[in-house]
């Protein structure tokens, strides 16, 4: 065991604070041009690709995978949606224009897309880095602010990979506190949902149902992306040393 740094668990009154930080943000990002939203995506990825053995020590030494793991599921997969959205992004968020119909033929018909607000994300341990990233790569590009709640479990890294993000915001002229990362427990995490315009959230069945229940207090979409999905099953007839070798890697995708 090593300490590793002290972590506040913020009350609700204190993530209601951070969410109207966000939110003032986010209003001045929601004007900004898709070359500003590039340049965040291109700092990210150039940093990412420099540093990423740093990165997966990180991951490694906060949730005890291996660095090969860290790698695949770390680094490739957000560099991925990095490069998808620098590609893609722009083109899917312009304007459609749809037919008005015979009734309304005098008429034109078009689908424009505006960012929801402040994103809310709830996300687990087991990809400190990826379930990071992952939401806020997408509720940044789309012009929305996003405020995170790391796992209680994997604090230390959180915070550091959440430095990268804030450098990377700084370097583009982004508004302070567009994206913003919050520590806690349950509590902190029911205030979050509360609070914002959507709820993304990575963990167990059983927490999902409650986020469930809570957002349809205020009718927030919500996103879940739950576990118990990889099961792992040993037949018979299987050489048991041969799979101890790689059972520990679907532990972290369970």
């Amino acid at each position: 065991m090593k300490y590793l740094g002290y972590f506040p668990a913020l009350s609700p009154s204190e993530v209601n604070d951070r969410v109207a930080q966000a939110r003032k943000a986010q209003k001045i990002w929601a004007k900004s041009s898709f070359k500003q939203r590039h340049q965040f995506l291109r700092i990210l990825l150039k940093y990412i690709i420099e540093h990423q053995e740093l990165i997966c020590k990180i991951s490694s030494r906060d949730t005890g995978k291996t660095m090969v793991d860290a790698s695949l599921g770390e680094i490739m997969t957000t560099c991925e949606k990095i490069t998808w959205l620098l590609s893609e992004g722009e083109h899917w968020l312009k304007p459609e224009y749809r037919s008005s119909g015979r009734s309304m033929f005098h008429k034109k018909a078009k689908v424009e897309f505006y960012p929801l607000g402040v994103i809310g994300a709830i996300v687990s341990w087991n990809y400190p880095f990826h379930n990071i990233f992952n939401p806020m790569l997408a509720a940044v590009f789309s012009g929305n602010g996003i405020v995170i709640k790391i796992s209680e479990n994997a604090s230390w890294s959180g915070c550091f990979y959440f430095r990268i993000i804030q450098a990377a915001l700084a370097a583009v002229g982004a508004p302070e506190n567009l994206v913003d990362m919050i520590t806690g427990f349950a509590e902190t995490g029911e205030a979050l949902v509360s609070a914002v315009d959507k709820i993304i959230f990575v963990g167990s069945p059983g927490v999902g149902k409650m986020i469930m229940r809570n957002a349809s207090d205020t009718l927030i979409p919500v996103t879940l992306e739950l576990g118990g999905k990889d099961a792992f099953i040993v037949c018979e007839d299987v050489d048991v040393q041969h799979v101890r070798t790689f059972l520990p890697v679907f532990m972290w995708r369970a």
